[in-house]
């Protein structure tokens, strides 16, 4: 079933590689994240790739690429959109483990005040 989620991984690692002249570290979140691309959005994260569907004029998205500021990215996907919640995985330079260990740890705090 994992397959698929993530459908554009391949490519967006491909584009990464030729971007930076380097493989990204990749690290899946299994914790439960109450993440979406509307709150990614909202707290300034840069698009990279938005895949939806609109119903009823409102548009719902089942896969969203986003970067922080601090050059991780966030593939948020879910295979339809009756499901709960996404699954996420993280992109980072591995010079920035650390970092990116703490980004983790605090972005289950990025949904509050949204």
């Amino acid at each position: 079933m994992e397959d698929k989620y993530f459908l554009n991984e391949n490519n967006f690692l491909d584009i990464l590689k030729d971007r930076h002249q380097k493989l990204y570290g990749v690290l899946k979140i299994n914790s439960p994240l109450n993440l979406t691309p509307d709150v990614l959005i909202h707290k300034n994260f840069l698009i990279e790739y938005l895949k939806g569907e609109e119903y009823g004029g409102e548009i719902k998205h089942t896969e969203g690429i986003f970067k922080h500021r601090s050059g991780f990215y966030l593939y948020l996907s879910k295979i339809d959109l009756s499901e709960l919640n996404y699954n996420v995985k993280v992109y980072y330079d591995v010079d920035q483990y650390d970092e990116v260990k703490f980004f983790i740890k605090n972005l289950s705090k990025l949904n509050s005040g949204h």
